[in-house]
């Protein structure tokens, strides 16, 4: 029996790694352990620890702490020292297998180091992906160079992990694993509602050396203030100047009682929104990964997410409040509406978890599994 370890350091990991998790606790060749750190402790980020307890088919193997500092550079490097300690001695009190790596995270470093360093063989979700405006971009690249089988979310995520110099036959496109929640929610619990929500999540672009941060979240803001609309702001992930985008959120949202601020959601009562929003704004993933499959618009502001595979639902613009206000009223309009219900969608059907499974269940961990080959 092969060991999973599994590491969340962050709220975007659970709505992926859950329908992993409970599909490998199903098996009779795989088991898990689940580590859990990061800003899931942290209460300025919503304590997110809480969500992942409440889950009964879940079970937590050990809770790591590393002390989140501010959001400047030096802070962020500061974490993943701590976290690069702490992550090692995880390493050496349990026997693992195969280590799980998601997606791009900084923090995720110390993961990749200690895999490295203790010989663990790495699989990797979500690889492949362009973000030309964050430093998630060179995170993700560097851990499909380091990891020995990958799981992408569409074909063309897949040809350009093929195209980075991996193995055909290590790399695999079975869709994106939080869309086995939100099929499997959308079955049972969704009923059609009113939409009367308007959902905004912006990062900071820390690749960009011309992102105005201030311009850019008070634009959005002028822009969402003219309409009727109730609009919830989430707040954004640890990253150099997240903590100002807050407070300028914050303060907003004091301002206009159509206005209000939520640390974290929890996947499920987001998903549950997203059924009853007009549309998604801001610079998140979960915009173009997961908003598809409600079929409502997503308005993607700036160069966060540049070079990401766009569904026919999402309305890029630049942060100027002239271009964005354009885009709300594309958004909004019926012919867009019309527009977008039969489009096709390409990152899965929802059975990602049940075909990695399989995958992690046969592959055999040798020495040609272990050295790698560069294709050129």
């Amino acid at each position: 029996m092969k060991t999973i370890g599994i590491f969340t350091t962050t709220r975007g990991d659970i709505a992926a790694l859950t329908p992993l998790i409970e599909k490998i606790s199903k098996s009779k060749k795989l088991k898990y352990l689940f580590f859990v750190g990061g800003t899931h402790l942290d209460s300025k980020f919503g304590t997110t620890l809480n969500e992942i307890k409440s889950n009964n088919l879940i079970k937590i193997t050990e809770v790591f702490r590393y002390k989140i500092y501010n959001d400047s550079k030096k802070d962020l490097a500061r974490s993943l020292v701590e976290s690069n300690q702490i992550i090692s001695k995880i390493f050496s009190k349990y026997k693992m297998d195969l280590i799980c790596l998601l997606g791009d995270r900084f923090e995720k470093l110390s993961i990749l180091n200690n895999s490295i360093i203790y010989q663990l063989p790495m699989f990797h979700l979500c690889g492949g992906e362009k973000t030309e405006g964050a430093i998630d971009e060179i995170i993700r690249h560097t851990f499909t160079k380091a990891s020995h089988l990958h799981f992408t979310m569409c074909e063309e995520y897949k040809k350009n992990v093929i195209k980075m110099g991996e193995e055909k036959k290590r790399v695999f496109n079975f869709g994106h694993l939080s869309i086995d929640i939100i099929k499997q929610l959308q079955k049972k619990n969704f009923i059609k509602k009113k939409r009367k929500y308007v959902i905004c999540t912006i990062h900071p672009e820390t690749q960009n050396v011309n992102f105005r941060l201030n311009s850019t979240v008070k634009n959005i803001m002028r822009v969402l203030s003219k309409y009727d609309f109730e609009v919830i702001f989430t707040m954004p992930g640890h990253d150099k100047g997240s903590f100002k985008i807050t407070k300028i959120i914050k303060a907003e949202c004091l301002k206009n009682k159509k206005f209000s601020f939520v640390k974290s959601l929890g996947y499920k009562k987001l998903f549950e929104l997203y059924n009853e929003s007009i549309f998604v704004i801001g610079n998140s993933s979960g915009g173009l990964t997961e908003v598809p499959y409600f079929k409502i618009p997503t308005i993607n502001i700036g160069d966060r997410q540049k070079g990401r595979f766009m569904h026919k639902s999402v309305i890029c613009c630049d942060s100027k409040y002239v271009n964005i206000n354009k885009a709300v009223k594309k958004a909004t309009s019926k012919s867009f509406s019309n527009n977008i219900k039969n489009m096709q969608l390409h990152f899965g059907n929802g059975k990602t978890a049940e075909q990695i499974i399989k995958v992690l269940e046969n592959v055999k961990i040798d020495n040609n599994f272990m050295q790698k080959k560069l294709i050129v």
